[in-house]
């Protein structure tokens, strides 16, 4: 059964903050929580970040624990990732053991969130956000029209988010486009979907893909391990964002684009590149698993997704 559509945010609403994977300070915490309630929402934070064990922001338990009770909660619209990291993934196991609630909630968050968002698209029907986390925002990583279309999409200003810089590199000349459901997010977390219960579907889906930290020919590698795995099989469409390479890689940057060039030769699926979504100043929000559909108008290519 399709659950429920989510409600537009308003002035008021409890937005569930989260840290389900790296550690943050109690400065970005708090920056981020003021940033909030500028935008007219309050804040629930349920434990201290500020505490991390080990790797990660709190043991799997504490992490579940205050998943959960986010989503459980009925009295909050809301839940939004504070920042990403690693050990997200180390929480699905426990959440896989608890049924759907019957009442969807809002779910921001990338990076290493891709796969929770991958898990409440595919398994609960949900349309998670794939957008910038909420300390990006409140520390100015993200440019204006990020911040922009995600304030639209939350508070219901808009249900559609429109990418007008869609560059094919390789051949589409015999593409046409049918309206699909898009999925996807961090190539790195993607990569790990594979073989386990979270792996998203990929039969006549738009599957989009970025990545920070990475050399090129790590990129490649991992985009054909997608390929070889049959992720990447009876695909609608692949679009890539942009991949951040290191600072001391930076030399690095014109190889990127040949390997892009290479493996997009290699599938037979339509291949699309934009700069709108990944981990730069702008990272313009994507709802997992909303409607998608590519159109051309002579030579330029636009890429629509709804979030309902």
């Amino acid at each position: 059964m399709k659950p429920p559509t989510c409600a537009p945010l308003k002035n008021g609403d409890i937005v569930e903050l989260i840290v389900p994977s790296s550690g943050l300070s109690v400065d970005d915490m708090e920056k981020s929580k003021a940033k909030l309630q500028d935008w007219g929402l309050v804040p629930r934070l349920r434990r201290n970040y500020w505490n991390p064990d080990g790797l990660y922001s709190g043991s799997d338990q504490e992490r579940f624990e205050e998943l959960w009770n986010a989503i459980e909660a009925k009295d909050s619209k809301a839940i939004w990732c504070v920042r990403g990291g690693s050990g997200a993934s180390r929480l699905l196991n426990s959440l896989s053991t608890q049924a759907c609630p019957d009442y969807p909630k809002v779910f921001i968050g990338f990076s290493d969130a891709t796969c929770l968002e991958l898990f409440l698209a595919e398994k609960w029907g949900w349309k998670p956000i794939h957008g910038p986390n909420l300390s990006q925002i409140a520390s100015k990583s993200v440019d204006s029209t990020s911040i922009d279309c995600l304030k639209d999409l939350l508070f219901g200003s808009s249900d559609q988010i429109n990418l007008d810089d869609l560059n094919p590199i390789n051949d589409v000349s015999h593409y046409n486009p049918n309206t699909s459901n898009i999925i996807g997010g961090n190539l790195s977390l993607v990569q790990a979907s594979i073989g386990t219960f979270w792996q998203p579907k990929s039969s006549n889906r738009v599957l989009f893909l970025e990545d920070v930290g990475l050399r090129p020919y790590q990129i490649v590698e991992k985009l054909d391990h997608l390929h070889q795995a049959g992720l990447l099989n009876q695909l609608e469409t692949i679009v890539l964002g942009t991949f951040t390479i290191p600072a001391e890689y930076g030399t690095e940057l014109c190889l990127l684009e040949k390997a892009l060039f290479d493996f997009a030769c290699r599938v037979k699926t339509p291949v699309f590149r934009t700069s709108q979504i990944g981990h730069g100043e702008r990272n313009v929000a994507i709802p997992n698993g909303g409607m998608c559909k590519l159109s051309r108008s002579s030579s330029k290519w636009r890429m629509s997704v709804c979030s309902e």
